[in-house]
């Protein structure tokens, strides 16, 4: 006898257990729904958001990190390289079937780019913010020709939980 199993992704579920709250954001005029996701580290923490593409594939993501556990502001925010000390913010886009990455983006330097943490419950570990970043192509990682060189992120505004 022998028995065959066949395993799948059901890609019509883009809110899976792994996010929990919400996020919107303008990526250059355009007003896009993406859903946050939380990873702690220490005292730190980062943020994880998916836009997802109308057929259920993800498409964009944006990563905030180095964040702390407090309502604040920041202005200092770096591009994402690894040995960072403050703040970073990158952003991504995925082609075909959201497997396939396409675009790396930096924060444009010298740009206005802010963080902010409005609400935070210590208890339920729930947080309010709002964002905005000005994000270029990384040299050597365009990938994706049908996304503009430059990305303005502007009226992010998100609830989520750690």
């Amino acid at each position: 006898m022998m028995f065959i199993i066949f395993s799948c992704c059901d890609n019509h579920d883009p809110n899976p257990s792994i996010y929990w709250g919400h996020c919107s954001l303008d990526v250059n005029g355009l007003v896009e729904d993406f859903n946050p996701r939380s990873y702690v580290y220490g005292d730190k923490f980062i943020l994880h958001f998916d836009g997802y593409h109308k057929t259920d594939f993800i498409r964009y993501s944006l990563t905030i990190g180095n964040l702390a556990k407090k309502v604040y502001s920041t202005d200092s925010i770096e591009s994402l390289d690894g040995q960072n000390q403050s703040e970073y913010a990158a952003f991504y886009t995925f082609l075909a079937d959201g497997d396939v990455q396409g675009n790396v983006y930096e924060v444009l330097p010298n740009a206005p780019n802010q963080f902010e943490i409005t609400e935070y419950d210590t208890t339920s570990n729930v947080m309010k913010g709002s964002f905005f970043f000005t994000f270029v192509v990384k040299p050597g990682f365009k990938n994706d020709f049908s996304t503009p060189d430059t990305l303005r992120i502007e009226n992010g505004e998100f609830k989520a939980k750690l």
